[in-house]
């Protein structure tokens, strides 16, 4: 069995976005411990065999990594290699989503029990009849929906549907989506969700909710996702999963 916890940034690159790659290893490792710090890592390693936008290092004794991927099913072969690398014990991703009940709001979390996504990519009778489903190992997700309500986050467990690309989310397709009891729309959970069912790696999603598609479908999302990592709530996040992940999976005694 693995000892390391890996944390994935969906859709987003994480703090390393930005830095330049060409700088010698010492400085790109200063670099990213400053980013870094905030979420507590004691020691901190580049490694290239995960990717330039990787940073794996110690925590209370445990080996970690927080790894940014990008938008979409683009990140799917980056997300397979870090989740079937023998070491990784369990994985948890963080990232943002539109919520499909009027009901919530910007800033509320939803921890997906459950996510689904469909050949289907434009909008389509058939899409109900295609989904293909994966699920969160439940008691990782519970621990994280816990902390997250310890941290004074309104937290729903939910399902969620993830798009392959943003054409088909008409207001129609949105309307479908909330009768199929679906209570958020994204790019990323279901493809990671069915990678780790199918190698039988604990997994499990956190997401903030960055726009209300029931209310305000056709808004600017990356706007408003951006606004929330500007407010560091993708530090806060990351936080909350890493006290869940350590507490959920205790170091074994040598």
């Amino acid at each position: 069995m693995g000892n390391e916890l890996a944390i994935l940034g969906l859709g987003n690159m994480l703090y390393l976005e930005g830095m330049d790659l060409t700088l010698p290893q010492e400085k790109l490792v200063e670099e990213a411990f400053k980013r870094y710090a905030k979420i507590g890592l004691e020691k901190i390693t580049l490694d290239e065999d995960y990717g330039p936008y990787s940073i794996r290092g110690k925590r209370d004794e445990r080996m970690m990594g927080y790894h940014g991927l990008n938008y979409g099913l683009s990140g799917t072969r980056r997300m397979q290699r870090i989740i079937e690398r023998p070491e990784v014990e369990a994985a948890v991703g963080v990232g943002f989503c539109g919520a499909l009940d009027p009901e919530m709001k910007k800033g509320d979390i939803i921890i997906a029990r459950n996510a689904a996504m469909s050949p289907y990519v434009i909008h389509s009778d058939q899409w109900k009849n295609k989904l293909a489903w994966g699920s969160a190992d439940k008691e990782l997700a519970l621990a994280i929906g816990r902390k997250a309500e310890d941290a004074g986050y309104d937290v729903r467990m939910g399902n969620i549907y993830t798009v392959i690309n943003t054409a088909s989310e008409t207001p129609e397709f949105i309307e479908e989506l909330k009768e199929g009891k679906f209570d958020g729309i994204e790019m990323e959970t279901a493809a990671l969700y069915q990678l780790a069912n199918a190698i039988n790696k604990p997994c499990a999603v956190i997401l903030e909710v960055s726009d209300n598609q029931a209310k305000e479908n056709g808004c600017n999302i990356k706007k408003r996702v951006q606004e929330l990592i500007d407010a560091g709530e993708h530090t806060r996040l990351a936080e909350i999963v890493r006290e869940a992940m350590l507490e959920t999976f205790k170091c074994e005694e040598q």
